[in-house]
């Protein structure tokens, strides 16, 4: 029996809400996704297009609702099935556009909201705590909520963060530890190590049928990383040359400096491992100079045993600014063990339980099971409350009898 569904949303204006249900509502979508590989960061987006007869979204319309609109406004997202709200909690408005007598707004969750802020203040580390660099990057973005969990939080981590985003930064910081960052239903970011326990079963009747498309990934068979260390370098050298106009001017450096720079043309009145502020009486040459922090770079290979297909394997390539030689190899095999969830399932499903991150056991209809990492989920909420997946898992299948959380034993030769 289908599910009776409905979607909800509202967009927080300050002093009022705008919200839209059912009918109003022609499309909502919600992506999300969840990486692994430890090569980026993903946002969860929402896609939503609603009706708008009363042009109030019409830029032509001096006195429409959207002169109302700012970027970051909170966002939330619900659904009723069957009577139960689900709330998918809050996004934040990205961008919006109207046609037709349709507005369409864009939406992304607290990590894309990481990409409008700066993080000026990295610096060198050396064997600082994982959790007291997130600290830094979360005040550079003013989040206040956000876990680390207990396992990596204590991680020493060295290197170095140059300007970038914060959402890069915290990227990076993850990466070292070998962790994974996702928002909580109540909105925060919870950081934390990936886990592999199925939590759910997808059984044949949640599948659509004739949706479901199995694949074989490439063989990795190795990782390489790549990491920098770190050294004052006794010499002086010339952190920034050129003519400033007067006023004041932050100056980002190309590579990291170590603290006691001397100016000549202006004043420094703030000096930063990635930048200085200076003040210029009028315009004239600035020269700032300084000790480098000079880097030394390294790389190391790690490799598995051949394929017992004979197939070639590929070498993965990384490059970490947080992690040195004591975590490479930890980080390596962890990826290597990623890699090696080469089974691919495509499928779309009724979903209930099932969230980004988790594990699942996806059902045949002679009740053998394949256990599968979702990695990438799309559900629409105003089309019938149906989820389309994308996971990936163990190349070998198993019965429900031979599962047991921590222990996956399997069972050859089964087909999805």
């Amino acid at each position: 029996m289908m599910p009776v569904t409905y979607a909800k949303a509202a967009i927080n204006l300050g002093d009022r809400i705008l919200s839209w249900e059912d009918d109003q509502i022609k499309e909502a979508k919600i992506t999300e996704e969840i990486d692994e590989s430890l090569s980026a960061l993903p946002a969860s987006v929402v896609s939503l297009t609603i009706l708008d007869p009363n042009d109030e979204f019409n830029l032509a319309n001096t006195s429409g609702m959207w002169k109302e609109l700012r970027v970051n406004q909170p966002v939330t997202v619900s659904e009723y099935k069957d009577g139960n709200l689900i709330d998918f909690g809050t996004f934040y408005l990205k961008e919006w556009s109207f046609d037709s007598n349709e507005a369409k707004f864009e939406c992304q969750d607290v990590i894309g909201l990481l990409d409008s802020f700066v993080f000026l203040d990295g610096k060198i580390y050396s064997s600082i705590r994982a959790k007291d660099i997130v600290d830094e990057i979360m005040s550079a973005a003013g989040i206040t909520g956000y876990s680390i969990d207990a396992d990596i939080a204590d991680i020493r981590l060295s290197g170095h963060l140059k300007i970038q985003s914060c959402r890069s930064a915290l990227r990076e910081v993850c990466a070292a530890v070998g962790a994974v960052a996702e928002r909580t239903q109540e909105g925060s970011i919870r950081i934390h190590t990936p886990m592999r326990h199925i939590t759910s079963y997808i059984k044949p009747e949640r599948k659509i049928m004739g949706k479901t498309k199995v694949s074989h990934d490439s063989y990795v068979s190795g990782i390489k990383i790549s990491f920098s260390a770190y050294a004052y370098d006794n010499s002086e050298t010339k952190a920034y040359t050129g003519t400033l106009t007067k006023g004041k001017h932050r100056i980002e450096f190309s590579q990291p400096f170590a603290p006691g720079l001397t100016a000549s043309g202006c004043s420094i009145e703030e000096e930063h491992t990635n930048y200085a502020v200076v003040n210029v009486n009028s315009e004239t040459e600035c020269i700032i100079t300084g000790h480098q922090y000079k880097a030394t770079s390294s790389s190391m290979l790690y490799q598995t045993q051949e394929s017992s297909q004979g197939e070639k394997g590929e070498t993965k390539n990384y490059s970490f600014s947080l992690i040195n030689s004591t975590l490479c190899e930890r980080i390596a095999r962890q990826l290597l063990s990623f890699y090696g969830l080469r089974q691919k399932v495509e499928l779309s499903y009724f979903p209930e339980t099932e969230r980004i991150g988790g594990w699942v056991g996806i059902q045949d209809v002679k009740g053998y099971m394949s256990a599968t990492l979702i990695y990438e989920q799309t559900i629409d909420l105003a089309g019938g409350y149906i989820a389309q997946a994308k996971c990936r898992g163990y190349n070998k299948v198993m019965t429900e009898a031979y599962f047991m959380p921590d222990d996956i034993k399997t069972k050859e030769n089964i087909i999805i």
